[in-house]
C-alpha cells in the first residue's frame, strides 16, 4: 500500500514539472509577442507621420506666407521635419531595415532642408517689414540687407547708449537667430557709416 501511494505522489509530482515549464515558455512567447506588437505599432504610428508630415510639405506655399505666426510655425515645422533622418538612425533597433521608413524619412529631411533654405531669405526679408511696421510709431527704423537678406538693420535714436543696444538685442536675439540672421547691425542715425553689431552663432 505504501509503494502505490509513493509511486502515485512520484507520478503527480512528474506530470507537474512539465506543464509549469510549458507554462513558463508559453508565458514568455507573450511577452515577446507583445513586444513585437508594439514595435509594429510603433513603426506604423512613425510611418504615418512621415507620410503625414510628407503631404503638407507637398501641399503647402511656404513662400505665401508673411505673417510672424505662420512664419514661426512653418520654420518649427520645416525644422523638426529636417531631423527625421537622426531620428531613424538613433531608433535603428526599431526601425530594423524598414525600408519603406527608411525611404519615406530620407525623402522628407531631404525636401524639408531644402524647403528651409530656400525660404529663409524671404521670412527673414517679411521679419523685418512686419517689425518695421509694428515699430515705426516709436522712431525705430528696420530692414534685412546683404546676400539673403542675412542682415538685421536696426536704427533708433535710442541707440545713442550701449545700455539699449543690450536690452533690444536680447529681446530680439533668439528670434533673429531662428529665422537664420548671421549678424544684427544698431545704428543711432539712419546712413550711419558706424554701427554696433552682434553676431548671431
Amino acid at each position: 500500500m505504501k509503494n502505490i501511494i509513493l509511486f502515485s505522489l512520484l507520478m503527480m509530482l512528474m506530470s507537474c514539472y512539465p506543464e509549469t515549464g510549458k507554462q513558463k515558455i508559453t508565458s514568455a512567447y507573450r511577452t515577446e509577442d507583445v513586444k513585437l506588437f508594439d514595435t509594429i505599432k510603433w513603426v506604423n504610428d512613425n510611418i504615418n507621420e512621415l507620410i503625414r508630415d510628407s503631404t503638407k510639405l507637398k501641399d503647402t506655399k511656404f513662400r505665401e506666407t508673411t505673417e510672424i505666426e505662420e512664419m514661426s510655425s512653418a520654420i518649427d515645422f520645416l525644422s523638426r521635419c529636417s531631423d527625421w533622418d537622426n531620428f531613424t538612425e538613433n531608433k535603428s533597433e526599431f526601425v530594423n531595415g524598414n525600408k519603406r521608413f527608411i525611404g519615406l524619412s530620407s525623402l522628407v529631411t531631404s525636401k524639408s532642408k531644402s524647403t528651409l533654405n530656400s525660404v529663409l531669405p524671404y521670412y527673414r526679408k517679411s521679419l523685418a517689414k512686419n517689425l518695421a511696421n509694428g515699430m515705426w510709431k516709436h522712431d525705430m527704423y528696420i530692414t534685412a540687407s546683404g546676400s539673403g537678406n542675412i542682415y538685421l538693420n536696426i536704427t533708433s535714436h535710442l541707440f545713442v547708449t550701449n545700455a539699449n543696444i543690450e536690452t533690444i538685442h536680447t529681446s530680439i536675439a533668439d528670434t533673429a537667430k531662428k529665422y537664420g540672421f548671421k549678424q544684427i547691425r544698431y545704428r543711432w542715425y539712419r546712413n550711419a557709416s558706424e554701427y554696433t553689431y552682434y553676431n548671431i552663432e
